[in-house]
C-alpha cells in the first residue's frame, strides 16, 4: 500500500468514527473536530451536564449520579439543580440526602467565576480561569452590559473571545433566572497584599486552601509557567523538571513550599 493509498484510508476510517457520533466540522485551527450539534447530541449533551457538576466541584455528584438523575427525568443542569432532596434519595437512594446536601452547600457559597465558567454557554476554552481573569477588569455586576470593545481591554481576550462571551450572556441569563433562587454568589475577598501583581505556579503538589491564599492575597494562579510567571512553588526546589527548567531560563523565583508559606504572612 502507498503512502497515499494509506493516508486516504485512514482519512476515510477518521471521518467515519467521528459521524458516528454526529455531525462534526473542523475548528478554525484544523487542529480539533468539534460537534456541531451538541446541544441535540446526547450523548455530548449528557458530557456538558457531567462537566458543569465537576468543574463547580459539587461534592459526590459523579457521572454515575448525574446518569441516575437523568434516569429519572431530571435531564438538564436546571432540572438537577432544581430537584427536591426527595427526588435525589428516589434517584440515588440513600446516598441522595448526603448529594443533595453536598450541591445545596456548593451553590449557597459559589464565586461568579466558578458557576459561569462552569455552563456550556460559551463555547471552547471559556471557563473559569478566562472569567476570572475578565472579572479583574469588568465587574460581574456589568457583564451583561458589557460590549466587545469592553471585554477586550482585559488582559488575554481578542475580540474572537469576546463575541463567544456575548453571544453566550442570553442563554446563561435565561438560566440565572431558572435557578438563580437557589444560588448565593459569594465574592472573593482580598485579605492581604503580599501577593500583589503576583503569577505563582505550583509544581509537584496541589493545595487549594494555600492557592486561595495567594488570590486573597493579590496574586493569580497560573496553569503553567510562563514568561509572565514570576514565582515556582515547588515541593524539590532543585528540580530539573521541564517546568523548573523554563522557570530557571526565564530567571523566575523558584521556593520551597514552607518558604512560600513564610512569604505569605
Amino acid at each position: 500500500m502507498t503512502p497515499k493509498t494509506y493516508n486516504q484510508k485512514y482519512d476515510e476510517w477518521f471521518n467515519a468514527q467521528l459521524t458516528k457520533v454526529g455531525d462534526w466540522s473542523w475548528n478554525e485551527t484544523g487542529v480539533d473536530a468539534v460537534l456541531t450539534n451538541a446541544a441535540t447530541n446526547d450523548e455530548a449533551f449528557f458530557k456538558q451536564v457531567v462537566d458543569f457538576f465537576t468543574s463547580i466541584e459539587a461534592p459526590h455528584l459523579k457521572e454515575g449520579s448525574v446518569a441516575k438523575m437523568f434516569n429519572n427525568g431530571f435531564d438538564t443542569i436546571e432540572k438537577i439543580i432544581l430537584a427536591e432532596e426527595i427526588d435525589f434519595i428516589v434517584a440515588l437512594g440513600k446516598t441522595g440526602e448526603k448529594v443533595y446536601e453536598g450541591l445545596r452547600n456548593r451553590l449557597n457559597n459559589i464565586y461568579y467565576h466558578d458557576l459561569i465558567g462552569s455552563t456550556p454557554f460559551f463555547g471552547r476554552g471559556v471557563g473559569k480561569r478566562k472569567f476570572k481573569k475578565l472579572f479583574e477588569t469588568i465587574d460581574h455586576d456589568d457583564l451583561f452590559s458589557a460590549t466587545t470593545r469592553d471585554i477586550v481591554r482585559a488582559e488575554g481576550f481578542d475580540e474572537k473571545t469576546a463575541r463567544k462571551i456575548i453571544s453566550g450572556l442570553t442563554a446563561f441569563r435565561k438560566f440565572m433566572r431558572d435557578v438563580g433562587d437557589e444560588i448565593a454568589i459569594t465574592k472573593p475577598k482580598m485579605t492581604g497584599i503580599t501577593m500583589d501583581g503576583q503569577k505563582v505556579v505550583f509544581t509537584g503538589f496541589r493545595d487549594k486552601g494555600l492557592q486561595a491564599e495567594v488570590e486573597a492575597n493579590g496574586g493569580t494562579m497560573q496553569s503553567g509557567v510562563s514568561g509572565k510567571t514570576t514565582i515556582l512553588v515547588a515541593t524539590n526546589p532543585t528540580s530539573t523538571s521541564g517546568k523548573m527548567t523554563k522557570a530557571r531560563n526565564n530567571g523566575t523565583l523558584i521556593v520551597g513550599v514552607d518558604e512560600f508559606k513564610e512569604m505569605l504572612q
